[in-house]
């Protein structure tokens, strides 16, 4: 447990994801005045920061599909610069697609990206096309289980259960949600005495 080696990035990073031999790490400059617009490109190899991508501004959750590319969702400075959803193209680092909507969460699987509201506190769980971020379903939840604040999203490959954390007014225990691939609720749990659930990884 000795660190063995420190990779200078942007500021605050707070999001990775690996597409082929590279590190995706989304830069959002959270704690800054400003923020931070970019997503560092680390080779695997050398362990050293490559290029950054300009993606929007306070980048945060990413996410990577099989095709190479990789999914940022960006918030915006809560203010006059909006919130995005871009789509790049990691075998040149270009911007394929961009939209304006609030994303805090995403997960790609199955050709679908599952997003959340995130710090906007939208109450649904999208699924989104990943060619043009059109809505597959405005609500990924289709029998009728109440989530108050899904905060953060993710999927376990092995069977396509879909697992929704849900940050409830940010200050109160929070709780962990299982879905079927089809928007099924299969068990939930309480995060007590946990505040702010907000991530899901899985241990093989």
């Amino acid at each position: 447990l000795t660190i063995t080696k420190k990779i200078p990035v942007g500021l605050n990073p707070e999001g990775l994801v690996v597409s082929g031999n590279n590190l995706y790490v989304s830069n959002s400059g959270g704690l800054t005045a400003t923020f931070d617009s970019t997503v560092s490109v680390i080779n695997l190899t050398t362990l050293t920061e490559t290029a950054k991508i300009y993606v929007g501004k306070n980048p945060t959750s990413v996410t990577a599909d099989e095709d190479g590319n990789i999914y940022v969702a960006c918030q915006g400075d809560y203010n006059r610069n909006p919130a995005n959803l871009v789509k790049v193209n990691t075998a040149n680092n270009s911007i394929t697609k961009a939209a304006d909507t609030t994303v805090g969460g995403l997960k790609y699987y199955g050709n679908a990206l599952y997003v959340t509201g995130g710090y906007s506190g939208v109450q649904n769980v999208r699924k989104l096309n990943t060619t043009d971020f059109k809505a597959m379903a405005t609500n990924f939840v289709t029998d009728g289980t109440a989530v108050s604040n899904p905060y953060s999203v993710n999927v376990d490959t092995q069977n396509g259960d879909v697992y929704v954390t849900d940050a409830k007014n940010n200050i109160s225990t929070g709780a962990l949600l299982c879905f079927d691939k089809n928007g099924v609720r299969k068990f939930s749990v309480s995060t007590a005495p946990g505040v702010n659930p907000n991530k899901v990884v899985f241990i093989r």
